[in-house]
């Protein structure tokens, strides 16, 4: 049984009713992801300083001025690495996707 190229080998083609989704609708989901991870880093950073600052949540007051633990060092050090993270992947978010869609925008 032989059979030719053409029935081996299954083209890719646009299906009957595909639903185009449109590069301004794409540029305006990616900006927001990118505001949403700047708004997780900051609060990360909120983390920080509650832990720096010792605050009391039921109080609402500075419990202690002493030193820093060494787990709470790490915890600091761990909460500044998500925080500079999500900052930084927010801003490759953010900063491609709007001048995409100020060139989408650009255009019409």
């Amino acid at each position: 049984m032989t059979t030719t190229p053409a029935d081996s080998v299954p083209y890719a083609t646009a299906t009957p009713g595909a639903k185009v989704i449109s590069p301004t609708l794409v540029a305006s989901v990616l900006i927001f992801a990118g505001l949403g991870l700047i708004g997780l880093g900051g609060c990360f950073l909120i983390g920080v300083m509650v832990v720096v600052m010792r605050l009391n949540f039921v109080a609402v007051a500075v419990t202690s001025s002493a030193a820093l633990s060494n787990w709470e060092v790490m915890l600091v050090a761990v909460l500044y690495l998500l925080a500079f993270t999500c900052t930084a992947g927010g801003l490759l978010l953010l900063v491609p996707a709007s001048m995409r869609l100020f060139r989408i925008l650009g255009r019409s």
